[in-house]
This record gives C-alpha cells, structure tokens and sequence, in this order.
C-alpha cells in the first residue's frame, strides 16, 4: 500500500493506494473507510448516469503526488465511459484543504447525468450536525441536530445560492467535540449531506456535498467535462468559531484582491422607489459633510410607468418620473460635490411586461420563472451590453447588484449548473473590465452571500435587507464562520427627531429632547429607539452606509458620525488584512441578551480592534482576554478613541482588560484599540 499524506498543523488526511483503489486512512482528525459491503458508504465519488450507478468497486482510482501539499486523483469507471480528476490542496498554514473534482464523458456518445458527488467516506458515530438559514430578513441563523441513522442535509432553493440555506455544513462528535467545517463554493443549486449507514459492528459517516442531485438530468456531451463545485474541510474543536480565524487567513490569502468600499449613502430608506432630486439635495449635501465617499441612487429610476418592479428589465432611464430624463445631470451634480455616483441594478432579472421579454422571447429559458438563456450569446450579450452601458452613460463608481428573481426549478433538469457558470464568467468580466467601479451585492438580503460572490464578484455584500442594528450584530457574528465578517455590509438608517418628553434620567434639561428612531426591519414599519453611537459602532465592523434622512441629523450628532466614518476610513488597510473571533458565542437573531464581542486582529498580532456591546445584561462589565497578546511586550489600549493606557502583554493575559458600559447602561458599545508599543 502507498500512503500519501497532506499535513498541516491543524490536521491533515492520509490516502491509501493499492489494487487499483484509493481510501482515506485518516481525515482531519476521523479514520476513514477502506472498504465496506456497503456502496453507498464507500469510495471518492459517486456517480449516476444513465449508463450505470458508479460508486464503491465500479471505479480504479491512482494517485499522482504533485506537491507535498497537492495529490491529484483519477478516477475512471471500469467500463471506461467516465473519469474524474480530484484534486486536494492542503494550506499547510492553515489546515483548509481544498477539494476540486472534473467529471469527463469520455464516451463518443452524450450521457445523463442524475447525480454526481464527491465522498467522503468515514468510521465515525455519535455525530452532531450544523446548519444555517438562509431565510429572508433572518439570514445567518444557526442550529445544532443529532445525527440520526439515515440522511441529513442542507440545500438551497429557487437558484439562490444562500436562499433556504447557506453552503456551510458542519459534523461534531459528541464524545470528543471534534469537528469538521465543510464549505461549498457553489455552481448551481447544491446539496450538502451526511449520510449515516450502521453496517456489522460498525457505523460509518459519509458526506456528499456537491451539485443538488434533486431533479437532476444534466446532459454531458462527449468528449465535454464539467468543472464540480469545489469544496473545503478544515479540523475544529469545540465550537466551529474556534477555527474562523484560520478560515480569514486562507481566504485573505487566496483572494488577495478583495476590497473594502470607502462608506456610501443609498436613496432607498429615505425615499423608496418616489425618487425626487430636489429632495435628495440636502442628502448629497450631509453625505459629504458626514463624510461617505458614493452616493447611490437605488430603485425607481428606469422604466415609463409607476410600478419598478414590474418594469424590472427595461433599464431605459425614465422620461415620465424620478430624474425625469436628467439622471445624468444629477450623477455629475453628485460627483461636483466629490462623491462617486452609483445606481440599483438587477441586471439578471427581467417581467413578461419588459421590452426585452416582449421583442426577444427566444433570449429567455422555458421555466417557471423568466430567466435569461445565457448560454444564448445574443441574450449574454445583451445582459453584458446593459450592464456596461450603464456604467459608461452615468460614469458610475458604484452599482448595486441585486438578484431579486426566484429562479424556481430549472426545467432543462441542469439545476441552473450551466446558467451560473455563464453568469459568473459575465459578472468576472464586467469587474475586470471596470476597475474603478464598486459592485455592492444585494441578493434580496444575503441570497447569494457565498465565499466567491462576496470576494470575487462583488466588493461586499448586502448582510440582509433588515438594517435592524441588533439583528445586523448577530448575522455578522454567525457569518464569521463562513466568511469575511468585514466584507458584509450593514447601514444605519436613522431619523433624529424632536421628541415632547424628556427622558426621566434629563428631566432638568427641559420638557422636549432628541430621540433618534432607528429602522427595525425592511421596510419602516418598526423602529428602535437606540443611541446613534451604538448605530455606528455597530455599522463599522462590516462595510459601511447610511440610508434614511442622514440631513434630520444636529451638529452634534453630524461631529459623532463624522468621527466613526473618519476611524472607518483611517482603518482602511487594517480591516483588509485582519482576521476575526468572537469572544461570546453564537446566538439567534432574536436574542438581544448578553454581551457581544468580536476582535478583529492582524496576523502578525501587532494590532487588535476589538468591538464590545453590552446589550440587555445586568452585567455592566465584560472581561476581555484579548487573542494573539505577547508576553514579554507592551501595548496602547485606546477606548472609543479618547482614553489610552499603557499595559503589559504579560498583565493582559494574566487578569485581562475589564470593558465597562458607560454610565452601567444597556445597548452600551465600547471599541478598544491594542497595538505594540515598540
């Protein structure tokens, strides 16, 4: 037998090759299985075709050592029809291993394909499993199941890569509290699942993540390969935030290219879609003063008629509302006061009511939905042709890029495989070919916030269509597991208004005070009565906005904002190398108990920025034991930018950094700065 190892300090997996077959001896951290009298737990991948149900015996499979970090497998069906090449890469300084495999007809003639999905075959029992929703105004959701025999999985729906759910699965002892974090990176629907099999005195484990199996019929020409959703495994203990930072580090490493937007002002919570340039006016002009860098317009600005969404698709300026013809003149008045210019796109979207519809049936898929054949070059061309135009017309330095279509099912039975291969290669272009452009992603909230959206697509990512500051804290924190937390974006939509009752606790500053009204949701139907210094210290981790009536604001909270935008700004490099941990644990979105902290570190640990937010607790104090503290240094403590100290490494790590809420107040947050003091 040959072993082939791929290690790491943080857990590593070991093949055996012999007679023809390949096996997993050990898996971060698990035994796998050599052989089983059970198909549907053994072997690397399993295959059904119209030909045949490939799995277990039916493949020879031989390694080829590329790297000490890099072993690439083939695997072909002894009838000699299929082959697939695995490829895994371990980052040996972080301990994510990288899984891609490529399914290729090699017959002369095309076949069906009805499921296709690597495996991972383990010797494990007395699993748990995690998941997180992708529901609407309540994504980032976690929760914890027993792994009972038969199948659990998560999947997606409507062609919406985190609608449902998000591409992120994980399995944990229950004897051990070892773990392991799966992540998909999606083409077309997907499916992630565990499979538990109780054969003869022994239990065996299986995942299968992949492209979705449920309804598929994806037809495979001769002699064509298909490039599968690539995954990654990476070892936890405990809780799977204990590994996010090693997940940050290889993700920062592997798209080294991402950005973090400069704050933006969008239209949408002030005006909706009833878009008025002399009421915008006095938003331009405290977006400048407050100190964002774009202004977007959002929806309501194209299309002859009064109802956007039925008009979604005709990208024609409108003549009879909004900027009335004159949207170009208003992106150059923006641009006069030295903001960049953006506009609301949902260029994959278009209504039976849209002129492109109307005139070019034949550039739409058969569906339950209408969606766009972008297979068709005509209607490629055309999407890519919108897009760009736009930019070029209003010289745009921002497009929010939303994606409010329910693609429901895809009826050439493909899971919408080839239709997001096409997309992703447009959307690619279009970012390479318009450097100086922001691409925000909006997918209704987070429907398509999976790793490769928001680092390759997109420069950020919409968190949720909620901007509800509690609920923005908890989704953030949720998402650090499987994602940049930095890259998400949040906004503060706020109205400060003059309020005939004085607070009990100002009753000598007279009858009337300020209040400042926070949205609470979508839509403006429910408000918070929340402190604005919360509001924006709960916006800065992510990628920064404000929407709403940003001019309601007085001198004295205009001085607060300008402050966090500029803090914001001035840590522009800091938050693109960082990685980050929570130091409380993972709650739902409805839970505002507790205190709430995360830290965000570089990796050398020369500088922390640690955000702390006591929310409704009777604890008025939280004790900080800060991550990556060296002993034997000193360090500059600043507290919300004002109080400094200078403390010994060896005293933080000893009795910690006690964070106290101002005055012993609830929704209290504090932002403590460490740095090494050379």
């Amino acid at each position: 037998m040959k072993r082939h190892d791929l290690c790491s300090e943080h857990g590593g997996v070991r093949l055996l090759e012999g007679s023809g077959r390949i096996c997993f001896e050990r898996f971060l951290g698990f035994p796998g299985v050599r052989e089983t009298n059970w198909p549907d737990a053994d072997g690397l991948f399993f295959l059904d075709a119209d030909s045949c149900r490939y799995e277990a015996c039916r493949w020879e499979t031989m390694a080829d050592v590329k790297s000490p970090d890099v072993v690439s497998l083939t695997l072909d069906t002894k009838d000699g029809l299929f082959t697939v090449e695995s490829i895994f890469e371990i980052d040996a300084e972080t301990g994510v291993l990288s899984r891609k495999d490529v399914l290729t007809n090699k017959d002369k003639s095309p076949h069906t394909i009805y499921a296709a999905l690597p495996r991972i075959p383990l010797h494990a029992d007395s699993f748990e499993v995690y998941g997180q929703s992708g529901g609407w105004c309540a994504e980032n959701n976690g929760v914890w199941s027993d792994a009972m025999p038969g199948a659990i999985e998560l999947h997606n729906t409507m062609g919406r890569p985190s609608e449902n759910a998000n591409p992120y699965f994980c399995i944990r002892q229950k004897t051990t509290g070892r773990g392991i974090a799966m992540h998909l990176l999606p083409i077309g629907n997907w499916v992630m699942r565990t499979k538990t099999v109780s054969g003869h005195k022994t239990t065996y484990t299986v995942l299968e993540p992949g492209l979705s199996d449920h309804g598929l019929r994806l037809k495979i020409d001769a002699g064509e390969s298909l490039e599968l959703p690539e995954t990654l495994y990476y070892q936890f203990k405990g809780a799977p935030e204990n590994a996010s930072e090693r997940l940050h580090a290889y993700l920062l490493k592997r798209f080294p290219d991402f950005r973090r937007p400069g704050a933006v002002y969008n239209t949408w919570f002030f005006c909706f879609d009833k878009l008025d340039a002399q009421e915008l006016e006095e938003q331009i002009l405290a977006a400048k003063e407050l100190g964002c860098r774009y202004f977007v317009v959002d929806s309501g600005w194209y299309g002859e008629g009064a109802d956007w969404e039925a008009l979604v698709g005709d990208w024609r300026e409108s003549k009879d509302k909004a900027f009335y013809g004159r949207l170009k003149e208003f992106a150059d008045h923006v641009r006069s006061h030295g903001l960049g210019f953006g506009i609301w796109m949902d260029p994959e979207n278009a209504t039976t009511e849209s002129p492109v519809y109307l005139e070019h049936k034949d550039w739409f898929l058969t569906g339950d939905a209408v969606i766009y054949d972008l297979e068709n070059p005509e209607a490629y061309e055309h999407v890519y042709g919108e897009i760009t135009r736009l930019i070029k017309t209003y010289e745009l330095s921002w497009m929010k890029v939303d994606f409010n279509l329910k693609l429901k099912n895809d009826l050439t039975g493909g899971n919408f495989y080839r239709y997001q291969r096409a997309w992703n290669t447009l959307m690619e272009r279009i970012v390479c070919e318009n450097p100086g452009c922001i691409f925000e992603g909006c997918a209704s909230g987070g429907h398509r916030s999976d790793i490769e959206n928001t680092l390759i697509r997109f420069a950020g990512h919409f968190i949720s269509d909620t901007v509800n500051p509690l609920e923005a804290l908890s989704m953030r924190q949720n998402a650090l597991q499987r994602m940049l937390p930095q890259c998400l974006g949040t906004w503060v939509v706020a109205h400060e208004i003059d309020f005939p009752v004085a607070s009990y606790f100002d009753r000598e500053n007279g009858a009337g005070s300020k209040k400042t009204l926070v949205c609470a949701d979508a839509w403006w139907s429910k408000t918070l009565d929340l402190d604005l210094d919360f509001c924006m210290k709960a916006m800065l981790p992510g990628s920064a906005g404000f929407s709403g009536n940003i001019a309601s604001f007085d001198a004295e909270s205009r001085r607060l904002i300008r402050k966090w935008i500029d803090f914001y700004h001035e840590n522009e490099d800091f938050f693109r190398h960082a990685v980050c941990c929570a130091h409380t644990g993972e709650r739902g979105i409805n839970d505002p108990t507790g205190w709430h902290v995360l830290q965000y570190s570089l990796l050398d640990g020369s500088r922390m920025i640690v955000f702390a937010f006591r929310l409704k607790d009777n604890i008025p104090g939280f004790c900080l034991f800060p991550k990556h503290i060296k002993a034997g240094k000193s360090y500059s403590v600043v507290t919300d930018r004002e109080k400094k100290e200078i403390i010994s490494g060896d005293l933080i790590r000893s009795i910690g950094l006690l964070v106290e809420s101002e005055d012993f107040a609830v929704y209290s947050p504090r932002i403590i700065e460490l740095a090494i003091v050379d």
